[in-house]
């Protein structure tokens, strides 16, 4: 869909229907010579000549066959120079060993669709990426596992190096590891980390912990509201607790 605003109002003049047949798209991009990809949970399309409406003609499935179930949003993002297409991959569980290795990983391909490789490992589900602004520097927010408490492990955001390990399933956060999928360690607090956690890429910070209740599940973003570079604006997202309520499970934020 897009909403045209043709008299520059600042209010959009309708809704308009510019693909469709999609299943269950997550995200777009635009590309520089103008062609829209779009992000669905087991391939990536791009779509190219667009008519005199606007609609676009041409719909190309240019990466297919992305792992299904579990987390089933693919967010689809390019680099600053256009030479690269980054896509996160969610994990398939809460917490365990994926067989297909581009699970929890955000993605790296050619524009065209080809040369995929990990870029960066060990994300849960690494919903909201972006680069900042003027630089080449690639963030992620991550949504880490559920059934730990209402405050562990915390929402957690990442500058993303290539190579990079953030943990997951083993290790949280940077410094916490996993009950059921770490190793004993030394306790937090000490100035060693735990074991599992030492070889990990630590996050730039946690927005939030989970505390107050929500009938709604959403996933944490981030993004550097126009042009300030400096300063990020994070939105935490919910999750499913561990304890019953009167409702069954609830959300925690």
């Amino acid at each position: 869909m897009r909403l045209p605003d043709r008299d520059g109002d600042g209010v959009a003049d309708g809704v308009e229907v510019v693909a469709s047949g999609l299943r269950a798209p997550s995200s777009i991009a635009f590309y520089t010579d103008g062609s829209l990809y779009v992000g669905e949970t087991t391939r990536i399309l791009r779509l190219s000549l667009p008519d005199e409406a606007g609609v676009f003609q041409v719909q190309e499935t240019i990466i297919d066959g992305l792992p299904s179930g579990g987390h089933s949003t693919r967010t689809v993002l390019f680099s600053p120079d256009g030479a690269y297409l980054f896509v996160s991959v969610g994990s398939s569980c809460n917490v365990c060993t994926e067989s297909d290795e581009r699970r929890a990983t955000i993605m790296r391909y050619n524009p065209d669709g080809t040369g995929g490789e990990v870029y960066a490992r060990g994300l849960r589900n690494a919903v909201g990426i972006t680069f900042r602004p003027g630089t080449d520097e690639l963030w992620a927010t991550n949504n880490g596992r559920d059934q730990m408490g209402d405050d562990l492990p915390p929402e957690t955001v990442y500058q993303v190096h290539q190579g990079d390990d953030a943990g997951w399933p083993r290790c949280h956060a940077g410094r916490i590891e996993d009950p059921s999928f770490g190793r004993p360690g030394r306790a937090m607090g000490s100035r060693f980390l735990p074991s599992r956690c030492r070889r990990t890429r630590p996050p730039w910070g946690s927005p939030s912990t989970r505390a107050s209740s929500s009938r709604k599940s959403t996933e944490a973003t981030c993004s550097w509201p126009f042009t300030d570079r400096g300063t990020a604006v994070c939105r935490p997202g919910t999750r499913w607790c561990a304890f019953p309520s009167a409702m069954g499970k609830r959300h925690c934020v």
